[in-house]
């Protein structure tokens, strides 16, 4: 009988805990996006933070956005892209509820957008599908949170939205 290695033992451990990660992250309702400048380099030093969590019977989800030193913000939104990493479209208005956008002029810090929506709610490529499948772009890294301003109307801050972990108590 050969010895086990402990290179083995930790490998198959290693192993064991990717898979129930990613079985906890299938099961995740609650996801958040740190935002900030996004790639294209808008050279912003606003941030923010957003969450969204879905109810248990998958029926609504609610959401909070929280920014830092933006200027003249428009809107903003989650969207919702064809591949991880690309640029995508509106799926779900966060701030206005819905068009057209609204000016909040000068710098902004705070509370900018925290309400429970439906399946009624969703936009663009999601329109007419459910709650679900918003979950599944997240879960498959195709969603994220994007804010707009007059300065980057395609976008000043964003985030990819990623599964809370589950704190240890």
């Amino acid at each position: 009988m050969k010895k086990v290695t402990l290179i083995t033992l930790l490998v198959i451990a290693a192993l064991i805990l990717t898979v129930v990660g990613a079985a906890a992250a299938t099961n995740a309702r609650a996801f958040r996006a740190e935002l900030s400048g996004p790639p294209d380099g808008t050279d912003s030093l606003a941030i923010g933070k957003a969450q969204v969590v879905f109810s248990k019977d998958g029926q609504s989800l609610r959401y909070i956005v929280f920014v830092k030193d933006l200027k003249d913000t428009t809107m903003a939104h989650i969207h919702v892209a064809t591949t991880p990493g690309a640029n995508g479209s509106i799926a779900l208005w966060l701030f206005p509820d819905n068009p057209p956008p609204t000016l909040i002029p000068g710098f902004f810090t705070g509370l900018l957008a925290k309400r429970t929506v439906t399946a009624a709610d969703l936009v663009g490529p999601l329109a007419g599908m459910t709650l679900e499948d918003l979950r599944t772009a997240i879960l498959e890294g195709r969603a994220y949170v994007n804010v707009h301003t007059v300065a980057f109307p395609a976008g000043e801050i964003r985030g990819d939205l990623h599964a809370v972990k589950k704190q240890k108590k």
